[in-house]
């Protein structure tokens, strides 16, 4: 008895934190109980919202780890499109195909420019890292490669998926926290989609004409 009580005290005192919590190399700017969303970053690592939560399915990564899945807020599994600075809403930006430019006006963390990308570039921004921050990227249909800028990090990288005439369509298919590359193929209405978890999705789905509309779409 004298042990259950105790936890009811431990969880009476953490659903009153409001302020951030501190210690070594890292911030948490909120409880883990009072009703979590917040991010804790700092050294290697950055944690997307906190435990506590009733939904489980995104990604803990950094330094040489990766958690998935563990105990998060709803909110982790229905991310804001285009927000490029994980503060839960949607950036004001651009795709400038005839130099390849970004311009992206973040709510909280000013204007932000960057060159990636060139003329008949397809912009494919997504979370395709699962850090909570829209990625900058491109789907280049000359050659059916993705690149990628880690919003983390400002790295990058490439692979190959889909062929000219498809038409890109980046989503989290498979409810891991992080976009995958996918296209829809107008030739013969196939969705092909490279996800994280379970691998490879061909499914037909859809008629002449028709135009894929995953969360996130951008024509």
């Amino acid at each position: 008895m004298k042990k259950i009580n105790a936890l009811v005290l431990s969880l009476a005192l953490f659903s009153t934190l409001s302020s951030a919590q501190t210690g070594g190399s890292y911030t948490m700017t909120k409880s883990v109980i009072a009703g979590g969303g917040g991010q804790a970053s700092g050294g290697s690592y950055t944690m997307t919202s906190t435990i506590g939560q009733s939904i489980a399915g995104n990604a803990t990564t950094g330094g040489n780890y990766r958690l998935l899945p563990g105990f998060w807020s709803p909110d982790s599994l229905n991310k804001t499109p285009f927000d490029f600075d994980g503060d839960g809403k949607s950036d004001v930006g651009i795709f400038r195909p005839s130099d390849g430019s970004w311009w992206i006006n973040r709510s909280t963390a000013g204007i932000f420019v960057a060159a990636f990308g060139r003329t008949g570039d397809r912009p494919t921004p997504a979370d395709y890292t699962g850090d909570g921050s829209t990625d900058v990227a491109v789907w280049r249909p000359s050659d059916g490669n993705w690149y990628v800028l880690r919003s983390e990090n400002s790295s990058y990288f490439a692979l190959p998926f889909g062929q000219t005439g498809d038409i890109p369509v980046a989503a989290d298919y498979d409810g891991d926290g992080t976009a995958e590359v996918g296209v829809f193929r107008p030739g013969n209405n196939v969705w092909y989609v490279n996800r994280n978890r379970s691998g490879l999705l061909i499914q037909q789905f859809g008629a002449n004409g028709d135009v894929p509309v995953p969360k996130g779409y951008s024509p």
